[in-house]
Parts: C-alpha cells; structure tokens; sequence
C-alpha cells in the first residue's frame, strides 16, 4: 500500500490552510478500523499548529492537547505528550541545519522527510509509539442563516435571540458562507502512511453583520473552553468510539 502523507505535508509546506478532511458522507478512517485498533496502542502527540494569520495567539491557550489526551486515554490508547515530539523535532531539525535552503529560503523537502523519519524512529524506539498524531488549527468555510452558522458538526449563534426575531420581522435576515475555524486531526502510523483524519468545527473567524462580516477579536481565539472540547470530541469521536461489530 502507498505511504499517503499529502495532507501532512502539504499543511507543513502551506502554512495550515484548509484542512483535507470534513463531515458529510465522510469516512475519518483511511485503512480498516481493525487495523488501527489491532496494532496501534501507543500514540504520541504532536503540539497543536495554526496558520499564521491568526496572529501570535497560542493555541495552547485552548489546551487542546489535555483535552486529546484523555479523550485517548479514555478509548485505551497510551499517549506520549507533544513535549516529547517537540523536544525529538527540535533537536533533529537543529542537527539538519533547519530545514530551509540557506540560498533560496524555501522550505527543504528532502530535509523534512528525513526530519520526520527520524523523529518516528526514535519515537517508536525509545516510547514505543504505535502512531503519530497531528492536531492543526484550519481555516473552513461555514453556511450561516438567520444568525446561526454551521460547519464540520459544529453550530455557532452569532445573533442574540433578539435580534433573530427584530430582523426576521424586518425582513433584514441574511444567509451565506463566511470564514470559521476547525481543529484538524491526522493520525500516521510509524512509516508515515495515515491511517486517520477528521475535523471538527471549533469557532467562527468571521462573524456575519448585516450585509458585511467581521474578523473577532483575537482576545476570543480558543477563549471558549466548551467549544474547545467540542471541536476535539468531534474531531475525535470515530477514533474513540468504536463501531459494534
């Protein structure tokens, strides 16, 4: 079978666009469950990534990977903290030089393969990794209407209930897509072919009003723990919930 690592890759290289998963009539596993649950016992995380844009908000703020962790744990999988990969890719990353060409500044790919080689190795090695899991912050489209948006599982009320029934009798309601935000889970064995991705739907980005939308304050970003445990739980649930057979 092909080792399938374009979505891991290509997030790397583009700076966390848009994640490559969704919602509907859509199947998170890209090898059978059987497998995943037959062979992988020991995940190791990876910190949480976000595009640049978003500014210099951290999104450990949100805790994400508390909130991963015991979700797995809580299936029966180990997990190993992202302290650990951090600390392997840092290191390893270091040794190569970084991992830009020093005349062009573009990103190296040959030196990220072996980055990432390495790093699974000595992970499967020393902390008997079974899977690496990568948790991104992505940009997606969300439908809004008459003060609600909806996207990748999630649903967000812009509008006070107040003011859905002032513009519904105005007739001033309005319907569309705007920019929200989702967090994307992709799960590779320890030779790099993915055996998962899913996503789900964390916040808006763009909050719809009137005919404009508006970019939120970065002082909302991850602020909101509920949603921050929603996003993961629905990111996460076909991994942890495993079908009756």
């Amino acid at each position: 079978m092909a080792i399938r690592t374009t979505c891991i890759l290509g997030a790397i290289l583009a700076g966390l666009g848009t994640g490559c998963a969704g919602h509907a009539e859509y199947d998170p596993f890209l090898v059978p469950e059987d497998r995943i649950y037959g062979t992988v016992k020991t995940i190791a995380l990876y910190a949480v990534l976000a595009p640049s844009e978003l500014g210099s908000v951290d999104p450990q703020r949100g805790k994400f990977a508390a909130l991963i962790a015991a979700q797995l744990e809580a299936a029966g999988f180990t997990v190993v903290p992202p302290e650990v990969s951090d600390s392997i890719w840092t290191r390893l990353t270091d040794s190569l030089g970084g991992l830009h060409d020093s005349h062009t500044g573009e990103r190296d790919t040959v030196k990220l393969n072996t980055a990432r080689a390495l790093a699974m190795s000595e992970l499967q090695a020393r902390f008997h990794a079974d899977a690496w899991l990568h948790p991104y912050i992505v940009f997606s489209d969300a439908k809004y209407e008459e003060g609600d948006a909806q996207w990748d599982g999630a649903k967000q009320s812009y509008q006070s209930l107040g003011k859905k029934l002032l513009t519904a009798l105005l007739g001033e309601g309005t319907s569309g897509k705007t920019k929200a935000l989702s967090l994307w889970v992709v799960m590779e064995d320890m030779d790099g072919e993915e055996l998962y991705e899913n996503q789900g739907g964390l916040q808006l980005y763009m909050i719809p009003q009137g005919q404009d939308v508006v970019k939120i304050d970065p002082a909302e970003l991850y602020a909101d723990s509920k949603r921050n445990s929603t996003a993961v739980r629905l990111a996460l649930e076909p991994l942890v919930t495993r079908k009756a057979k």
